[in-house]
């Protein structure tokens, strides 16, 4: 019979302190922007389906979470299963266990514990939000089931403070649910540059096909 185990993700990282992203790099052009971000989403992404251990897959786990949007929206569809969860940080634990649980638990893991083989990769612009959609498809590797997952990173927008500090604060708009931290007291002047200063996960849905 198949079983399903949950692993634990200590209750600390669960409620966050810090806030993580992708940084977009002087280097890139419009062009490779979003073939770019996509690299960087998936070496950290798809480090969750290749844990070997508990340890090292709420380790994966732990570092993805400060890389959603606080208002994040998770989806999964698999075996008939379907749940959509939004801006709840144990829902979503919950729902990556699951989608790793469920397809090392149907077969055979491959060496090394890799248990996703990517075939192809979208990334994109989209133009109406300045976010990058990525495309991803693929294979498990013990039952050759095809997956399908689809995520947007979406912009932090940011101003500098108008004094001697260098800090950021993020700007109105997509980010302003990081006002609470400053009361909402940002500086916002016609001289000011609005910068993107990375791109964080606002969708994440995945899904797992049937072979047939």
């Amino acid at each position: 019979a198949t079983t399903t185990t949950t692993t634990t993700v200590p209750t600390t990282i669960l409620s966050p302190k810090y806030i993580c992203y992708f940084p977009p790099l002087s280097s890139w052009t419009a062009t490779t922007q979003p073939k770019q971000l996509a690299k960087q989403f998936l070496e950290l992404y798809y480090a969750i389906f290749s844990s070997t251990t508990e340890e090292e897959e709420s380790l994966a786990i732990a570092s993805l979470l400060p890389f959603y949007t606080p208002s994040f929206q998770k989806s999964i569809s698999i075996n008939g299963v379907h749940s959509v969860v939004s801006a709840n940080i144990i829902a979503l634990v919950q729902q990556l266990q699951y989608a790793i649980n469920t397809i090392r638990n149907s077969g055979t893991t491959a060496s090394g514990g890799k248990l996703i083989d990517i075939q192809s990769v979208v990334a994109q612009d989209l133009s109406d939000s300045g976010g990058v959609l990525i495309m991803v498809a693929g294979t498990t590797t013990n039952t050759t089931t095809f997956f399908s997952h689809t995520v947007t990173l979406v912009p932090m927008r940011s101003v500098p403070i108008p004094t001697s500090s260098s800090t950021i604060l993020p700007a109105p708009g997509l980010s302003e649910e990081y006002h609470n931290s400053n009361n909402g007291n940002i500086a916002t002047t016609a001289t000011e540059k609005i910068v993107v200063t990375g791109y964080q996960i606002y969708n994440d849905a995945f899904m797992l096909l049937s072979s047939s």
